[in-house]
């Protein structure tokens, strides 16, 4: 069992003790109990947390680096099996073992052996190279689905609402440019300079010695949130500004069958997790973030104990009240929630001592980005987990 205590030190020091292992302790005094468990076993600090949410950058970097593909083909020239980097794609969707990927058509000039590269961050675990199917070409969108087949479990992008982009709005545009451009994972800061130029959007990188490179085309423009707002596909004119294609305008026109597995926000009747009883004449729910995701070494890490964890972001209005809910069938599951100034709003380790999930109800104090961090209790645990961050909304009777 365990028993979390919040200590209040002054006005600004909150710290969250974990847990005893017997059940005796449960009467022991609170003095002689907090001085056993600072003793014996690990403590997380709130300071930890908040050392950590400045590099939410950071954060966005390793969720596209997990959701973006490498596309490539074989290399005629050298041949004996090589390989040269064609372009980037985006994991949009999972059914089963199949996953499909929304790139761009250009990178596809004929019909040769393409295969998908997918990287794992799990040490020892080389990366995997996957034949792949296509599915449906957009050439006058410069759009392309395709698919790939894996038993590996492998994060999927979550789709955004490329409406609310404005003139100034901060994205990333992410991808593999090849070793000839340049090496490794490549992610650019851009702000927007046209959010609707027809079916597309035009960007500009905002950090000096960053760029946007050949094989990035088919990468993702990726929002403050991590979501899918854009496919990158080239440049507007020689040395000019990145220009993608709306998400929006690929939702328009998906196959049916790639719909159907897009991970994005949207109502639903009942939640599947514990919840606030609420009456179903009186409100309805509302998902504003779900993530599916996976505790794994490459992780960000928290100096306080050497955990591993995830951060994910979430848009709140003063006065919402939203539930946060953390479930994993692999993990005793840690939960925090940060407000868009960096004050801490609530911790969370077990739902009941039968209930190791993580679950807290928060009525937001401001407008703005929250920030949602996914950790485990113990820090060698590794695993799969399911984030959902509802709001109840209240309706009136017809």
């Amino acid at each position: 069992m365990k028993h979390i205590t919040k200590l209040t030190i002054g006005l600004i020091t909150i710290t969250l003790v974990g847990y005893s292992k017997y059940e005796s302790d449960i009467d022991i005094d609170l003095p002689i109990k907090i001085q056993e468990l600072n003793q014996i076993f690990t403590t997380k600090s709130s300071s930890d947390f908040l050392n950590q949410i400045a590099l939410s950058q950071i954060a966005l970097n390793r969720l596209a680096e997990k959701i973006t593909v490498e596309i490539i083909i074989p290399n005629v020239t050298t041949g004996g099996g090589r390989f040269s980097s064609a372009g980037s794609g985006v994991i949009i969707g999972k059914k089963g073992s199949t996953y499909y990927v929304l790139t761009a058509e250009h990178i596809f000039p004929n019909q040769n052996d393409y295969r998908v590269v997918i990287r794992s961050k799990k040490p020892g675990d080389a990366e995997e190279i996957q034949k792949i199917e296509f599915i449906r070409r957009y050439p006058d969108q410069d759009l392309r689905v395709i698919r790939f087949v894996s038993l590996k479990n492998y994060e999927v992008a979550e789709v955004g609402e490329a409406s609310q982009l404005n003139n100034n709005s901060q994205v990333y545009v992410v991808g593999w440019p090849g070793n000839e451009n340049r090496e490794g994972f490549q992610f650019t800061p851009a702000k927007v300079t046209n959010p609707r130029a027809g079916d597309n959007l035009t960007y500009q990188p905002t950090e000096a010695g960053e760029s946007i490179y050949k094989g990035m085309s088919g990468g993702a423009v990726l929002n403050e949130a991590g979501q899918l707002v854009g496919i990158h596909t080239g440049l507007t004119q020689v040395d000019g500004d990145g220009e993608g294609v709306l998400i929006s305008t690929f939702l328009r026109m998906a196959p049916p069958e790639v719909a159907r597995v897009l991970v994005k926000p949207a109502p639903v009747a009942s939640p599947s997790w514990p919840s606030p009883v609420l009456s179903p004449s009186k409100s309805r729910l509302i998902i504003i973030l779900s993530r599916e995701g996976t505790l794994r070494d490459g992780d960000l890490v928290l100096p306080s104990d050497e955990s591993v964890y995830d951060e994910h972001t979430f848009e709140g209005t003063e006065g919402q009240v939203v539930t946060v809910t953390l479930e994993s069938p692999d993990f005793d599951t840690y939960l925090a929630v940060f407000s868009p100034t960096g004050q801490l709003l609530g911790e969370h380790d077990d739902v009941n001592q039968k209930n190791t999930n993580s679950q807290l109800t928060i009525t937001l104090p401001v407008t703005g980005k929250y920030r949602v961090i996914v950790n485990s209790y113990d820090k060698t645990a590794r695993g799969e987990y399911n984030l959902k961050v509802i709001q109840s909304e209240e309706t009136s009777d017809l």
